[in-house]
């Protein structure tokens, strides 16, 4: 299984603030990507216009990045900090 965790308006959007997956062994970020797009219509797309970060085990994850049995998947929206005026 896979652990796949969602944050601020994905979590809000899904519902849920996880999802286990089952992968059958070992796959890739975009495979995982694939299996939850059947389950989170316009998922896909909004990873692909950078509307969304993907992370695994704590990195920001390549599409082609291996996913192994008990890695967990992090997707959220992308960090951006503000100008600091003093």
């Amino acid at each position: 299984m896979v652990t796949v965790k969602f944050f601020a308006s994905f979590r809000e959007k899904i519902g849920k603030s996880e999802i286990k997956l089952s992968t059958g062994g070992e796959t890739t970020v975009e495979n995982v990507i694939e299996a939850l797009e059947k389950k989170i219509p316009g998922l896909k797309k909004l990873i692909a216009e950078g509307n969304a970060v993907v992370a695994l085990n704590e990195e920001v994850a390549a599409e082609d990045a291996v996913v192994k049995e008990g890695d967990e998947i992090a997707i959220f929206p992308p960090v951006s900090g503000g100008c600091r005026h003093d």
